[in-house]
């Protein structure tokens, strides 16, 4: 119950953080009591991808979606290519093969393509 009363508490903190682009706060509360440990865990390599992401300058590291996918968050100061390829590369030492994407933020929303 704490784990989960910690997560929630969290969840308007990640959303204005996102809405307002303050990404030094994403970085402080993007911390998980409940599945990235053990989902971690999970992912080869995952742990040693998510430092290198930091060392090389993400703001802030997550699990995205269910995983095994990583995904960082990086300002417009941040060099991005060598987050993703400090992520890729810390992948390869563990063996396992990444495709790194950059993608960007869109001001226009979800929307259907036909």
């Amino acid at each position: 119950m704490k784990d989960a009363v910690f997560n929630l508490g969290r969840t308007p903190l990640v959303v204005e953080a996102l809405r307002t682009g303050d990404l030094a706060l994403l970085g402080q509360v993007m911390e998980d009591r409940l599945h990235q440990a053990s989902r971690l865990k999970l992912i080869p390599g995952g742990r040693v991808a998510w430092v290198a992401a930091l060392q090389a300058g993400a703001a802030a590291v997550a699990i995205s979606g269910s995983g095994p996918s990583l995904i960082a968050f990086v300002g417009l100061a941040t060099d991005a290519a060598r987050v993703a390829r400090a992520m890729a590369d810390a992948f390869g030492g563990m063996g396992v093969v990444a495709r790194p994407l950059g993608l960007s933020v869109s001001a226009a929303g979800a929307g259907v393509v036909a």
